[in-house]
């Protein structure tokens, strides 16, 4: 019997194949949404041509209903969706310009994007696919990030040989740090898995090492630093019980010691943040100092609107309207680095704690609640919290990209939860 008959009992066995509905909205579309999980860390470029055509094929009849039903059970999808739908009401009361407001509902689109992922992926064969691509591609960056130490790469975006430079791959250091923490986390999460052979233990034992060597040694973003830190906290924390948990947590720490002094890359960057912080009151231009101000300012902002937020798109000229003079106009009115202030300011209480169901939901919703996909989803989480503190991780592009994707990935699982999940589609 052919196999696509097979695997959809509704296809009468003479026909030998799935009508081409089917196939553009069972095979291509999860397909197209597995590819962009490989390219989105390499290509911002390729990553939105084919987000583009899933949103096309989503738009073609089938399966609909099904979808539906999984997005009214999965809070991740209701975060998401509310969220923007916040961003629509916020139209109305705005003090900002058209101009303002169409860049906002193009950049936060991602949102609702997390829905179509949430809904396509509800085979779990999907699932996985979606991971082992991003796997694939972080990997790459991994081994590219090593061989740099000795060879330029062509495709790097740093050419500088030795260890303990800076040898960001594609992208820039913080997401590239971002991204990094998480893949770490996988390779965590898949050799404390019960199924995993010594072997595979041991393999991806070392693809962690290298994922956190690559941070702390050959990176200069103390994102990444933070990032990484907060991930292997949480990963500890839920993956781990007992004597376990507090044994790791311990070495942890003495292991974060020991790789500060041995990380030169690390010890500047640390002491440079310390610098920054000490002397943010001079208003120097400086990363920790900009973003002492931007937060202070935006605070400023909250506390005159806090419930209801300034509407969509308003934070760029009610920044200006607060800050001390042109020049920090002109560097904090594109956004605060910090997510939960930018939406707070913005959407009021409302929003925050939609943002914050975002962040704190995959460690909550994800299923299996095994060890391992604990852990992972706590890891994505503590990365989330660090990107969203220091960096506007729903407004630029890359990690846009990464917190929307990997999370609506980890919320994919809770469809599997869902009473009366009709049968997925064939993979």
């Amino acid at each position: 019997m052919n196999v696509n008959a097979a695997a959809h009992p509704t296809l009468p066995p003479s026909q030998g194949r799935l009508p081409w509905k089917d196939r553009l909205t069972d095979q291509w579309l999860p397909g197209l949404l597995v590819a962009v999980y490989f390219f989105f860390p390499i290509s911002n470029a390729a990553a939105n041509l084919l987000m583009l055509a899933c949103c096309l094929l989503w738009l073609v009849p089938g399966r609909h209903s099904a979808r539906w039903k999984i997005l009214r059970a999965n809070p991740g999808a209701w975060m998401a969706l509310g969220l923007y739908a916040l961003m629509l009401v916020g139209m109305a009361y705005t003090t900002g310009n058209g101009d303002e407001i169409r860049q906002h509902l193009v950049k936060y689109f991602k949102l609702v994007f997390m829905a179509i992922v949430i809904g396509v992926f509800m085979a779990e064969v999907w699932q996985r696919r979606a991971w082992w691509a991003f796997t694939a591609a972080l990997l790459f960056i991994l081994a590219s990030t090593w061989a740099n130490i000795w060879v330029d790469t062509p495709w790097s975006s740093t050419q500088n040989q030795g260890w303990g430079q800076n040898h960001t791959v594609f992208k820039d250091y913080i997401a590239q740090g971002l991204m990094m923490s998480l893949l770490v986390v996988v390779a965590l999460s898949r050799a404390i898995e019960p199924t995993a052979s010594k072997a595979q233990r041991g393999l991806w034992g070392l693809v962690a090492l290298l994922g956190a060597l690559s941070i702390t040694h050959l990176s200069e973003g103390r994102t990444g630093y933070v990032a990484l830190a907060a991930a292997l906290f949480m990963f500890i924390l839920f993956a781990l019980r007992g004597w376990y948990r507090v044994l790791f947590l311990v070495a942890l720490l003495a292991a974060g010691g020991g790789v500060y002094q041995t990380s030169a890359p690390m010890q500047e960057r640390v002491q440079t943040a310390i610098a920054e912080v000490r002397n943010h009151n001079l208003e120097s231009f400086t990363s920790m100092g900009q973003r002492l101000y931007f937060a202070s300012k935006s605070l400023e902002l909250i506390a005159e609107k806090p419930l209801t937020g300034w509407g969509t798109g308003a934070y760029h000229g009610q920044f200006c309207r607060v800050a001390d003079n042109d020049t920090w106009c002109h560097f904090g009115k594109v956004h605060p680095h910090n997510q939960f202030l930018f939406i707070w300011v913005e959407h009021g209480v409302l929003g925050l704690a939609l943002m914050l169901g975002l962040v704190l939901l995959p460690v909550a919703v994800v299923f299996p609640r095994t060890p391992a996909r604990l852990g992972l989803a706590a890891g994505f989480s503590g990365i989330f919290i660090v990107g969203s503190l220091t960096h506007g991780s729903l407004w630029l592009s890359t990690e846009s990209h990464f917190f929307t994707l990997m999370g609506a990935l980890i919320f994919a699982s809770h469809a599997q939860r869902v009473a009366g999940n009709p049968s997925p589609p064939p993979a």
